[in-house]
């Protein structure tokens, strides 16, 4: 019998916890906490495309089949070789690094009738770039090995590791990480075609004092969406507001014709979306803060703190919020203002947004995501 990697389980202390229906964008996924990660890849359709399936921000499964032209000595195409992969990355909130494993589901030829698949030689390792060679830093290393080797021990696996550096301050490296596949026929009469990659991963290792952990390693490609539910009564108003702005901007103050108002996330990614930008400066927060107040305050006039709030949305933490998005819009005031419970406002707008949202996600000055509003 071949023997196989362990079933791979994610680490329990780095899936999300549940904290309650619609505490943010991580819960739809709590439910991985207890299966098995290797069979949710498997049934997910999403990880057959690239750049695969994305669970959060710290995990990445993609499966597939990397096919290799086989070739006679006269250079006519006489069959392929065809390698299943399943590769699945873990990214790591609280270090630079990367891990992957890759599991050969099965080696197959088409044609070629004499070629001995056994003997073919298949060689795995994690590239760079737009370059195929194994990545020099961090250092990647290989295997290679016989189809017969392959089917006998069918698993590759590597950690990928970002170099520190002296500095203490914020870091950010981006790399493009791709498993390559390359081909040999030693001792056949037949030429294998180039390298070729099975798939890639966009990944950044950063350092970043003001998230959850100093050190981090996060998947770009994740889509990232904070979620409010406006049926849950410690964020009701919160999600009422932000549902209005975006399907019935003309409603909300300020109010003008044409007014939108940018970061909804309908679920279908296109190149029209307009998602939000994380702005981690607090002069620029506090002055986006300071010009939402002024507003309601000529709207409404005053009101007692610490029974309403004036709500902002797009939040006063992006480059959308009222001041700076204004102006960087040219003066069109693509943002709503209105009081809401004093209560609901913070609890969205510190727990649900700044400690479970842009804390353990590593969500870095500049970081886009979306907003979904669940009723």
């Amino acid at each position: 019998m071949p023997r196989s990697a362990p079933r791979l389980r994610r680490p329990r202390w780095t899936w999300p916890r549940r904290r309650g229906a619609g505490s943010s964008g991580r819960i739809q996924f709590s439910r991985l906490e207890e299966d098995d990660f290797e069979t949710q890849c498997l049934a997910t359709p999403s990880a057959a495309v690239d750049p695969g399936w994305f669970p959060d921000r710290f995990a990445q499964c993609r499966r597939g089949t990397g096919i290799h032209d086989v070739f006679d000595a006269d250079n006519v195409k006489v069959g392929e070789v065809r390698v299943s992969l399943i590769i699945m990355g873990f990214a790591v909130d609280g270090d630079r690094k990367v891990d992957y494993s890759v599991r050969v589901l099965g080696i197959t030829k088409v044609n070629a009738p004499d070629l001995v698949l056994g003997t073919v030689s298949i060689g795995m390792w994690f590239a760079c770039g737009v370059s195929l060679t194994p990545c020099a830093e961090p250092a990647a290393p290989s295997r290679v090995d016989t189809v017969s080797g392959w089917l006998a021990v069918n698993y590759f696996t590597t950690i990928l590791r970002s170099p520190e550096t002296a500095d203490p301050g914020d870091q950010r490296v981006q790399r493009r990480f791709a498993l390559v596949l390359d081909l040999a026929t030693p001792g056949q009469p037949f030429l294998p075609g180039p390298p070729i990659e099975a798939m890639y991963s966009n990944v950044r290792y950063d350092s970043a004092k003001y998230v959850g952990k100093l050190r981090g390693t996060v998947f770009l490609d994740h889509r990232l969406v904070f979620v409010v539910d406006e049926r849950l009564e410690n964020q009701d108003e919160s999600a009422q507001h932000i549902r209005q702005a975006f399907d019935h901007p003309v409603l909300t103050f300020p109010s003008w014709a044409g007014k939108s108002v940018p970061g909804k996330d309908d679920g279908i990614p296109s190149a029209d979306d307009e998602p939000l930008t994380r702005m981690y400066n607090p002069a620029l927060n506090d002055a986006n803060r300071a010009r939402s107040q002024q507003i309601c305050k000529n709207l409404f006039g005053e009101w007692d703190g610490d029974l309403v709030n004036c709500d902002e949305f797009p939040f006063a933490s992006t480059y959308e919020g009222s001041k700076n998005g204004t102006e960087a819009n040219n003066g069109l005031q693509r943002f709503s203002v209105r009081l809401i419970d004093a209560a609901d406002n913070q609890y969205v707008g510190r727990q649900m947004l700044e400690v479970e949202f842009y804390r353990p996600l590593r969500i870095l000055d500049g970081d886009k995501y979306f907003v979904r509003v669940v009723f």
